[in-house]
């Protein structure tokens, strides 16, 4: 066979001729134009990359966000929120006396509006003296409480004394723990206070008055205590004359003790005695045994 004449079903026609001459004519023509269009997709692909990019971390990141914060106001009740946070303490004006030998007393009461939070505080008596003593305190649900501040030697009686009770902790009652708070007060709170007796003598070298509060106190819970606090009051008419405390070291169960309480000066026409006792129930550290506070 000739190599020189195709075989017959190979024959090129003259279009295929004239295509294959227009191909090899234009061949780096049209390579330029592949890159091109290579280089225009690759660009436009780097474009939607950027722009889904900046949508989900610009655009739906925000509107999300945006979305979130809407439907966390919209979950959360403000108004529940406020209703579970404790109520701050009420703080009355404070009373000043003239005390044991010109000392200046201070009395004040404190109000725990609050009836499943009780609250310790570090406070003190501002506008006595030019130093005041900060001492720790507490005050359980529901009650109102006098606090003291007993002996300020060079104190002043001041229309401007004020209590100061600084950075409570608020300490919620344990609902799983202690399901029926007012039980569990009645069994461990429960101090008798009886005899109560007030008298005012002449001291034997006869410089001075002595006036004294003589009581029993009876500890009728079924738990000791390292310590009970009994604060008394002495009236004259309506009116607050004087202040005074004594605390109860291991006061146990049963027990019953006779508590005298002297005050040197002289306190006439006194007409009433109120003994109250003080205690923190809600404090394991109070109780002798530590089952006391479960």
């Amino acid at each position: 066979m000739n190599p020189n004449i195709l075989p017959p079903d190979q024959n090129i026609s003259e279009k295929q001729l004239h295509l294959g001459y227009w191909f090899v004519t234009h061949k780096l023509e049209i390579k330029k134009w592949f890159t091109f269009a290579l280089m225009l997709l690759g660009a436009a692909l780097w474009l939607f990359t950027i722009g889904m990019l900046v949508k989900l971390y610009l655009v739906d990141y925000t509107r999300d966000r945006a979305t979130d914060r809407a439907l966390a106001v919209s979950l959360v009740n403000p108004n529940a929120i406020a209703a579970a946070a404790p109520r701050p303490l009420v703080v009355n004006p404070v009373v000043t006396l003239v005390g044991n030998k010109g000392a200046i007393d201070a009395t004040v009461t404190v109000t725990n509006p609050n009836d499943d939070f009780w609250v310790s505080w570090t406070g003190r008596f501002d506008g006595l003296s030019a130093t005041s003593t900060s001492r720790q305190e507490f005050i359980l649900p529901g009650e109102t409480k006098q606090l003291l501040e007993l002996g300020v030697e060079g104190g002043r009686r001041s229309g401007t004394a004020r209590y100061v009770a600084g950075d409570p902790v608020w300490h919620r009652v344990d609902k799983h723990v202690i399901p029926d708070y007012k039980a569990y007060l009645a069994e461990r709170f429960a101090f008798d206070v009886a005899n109560v007796e007030y008298s005012s003598a002449t001291s034997a070298d006869g410089a001075s008055v002595i006036s004294r509060v003589t009581f029993d106190a009876t500890n009728r819970s079924a738990y000791s205590y390292w310590t009970v606090k009994f604060l008394i009051d002495l009236y004259r008419g309506t009116s607050l004359a004087a202040v005074n405390s004594v605390e109860l070291d291991q006061f146990e169960t049963g027990e019953t003790r006779q508590v005298e309480v002297v005050w040197v000066q002289d306190l006439a026409a006194i007409s009433k005695v109120d003994v109250v006792s003080q205690v923190n129930v809600l404090d394991a550290k109070s109780f002798m045994s530590q089952k006391g506070a479960q």
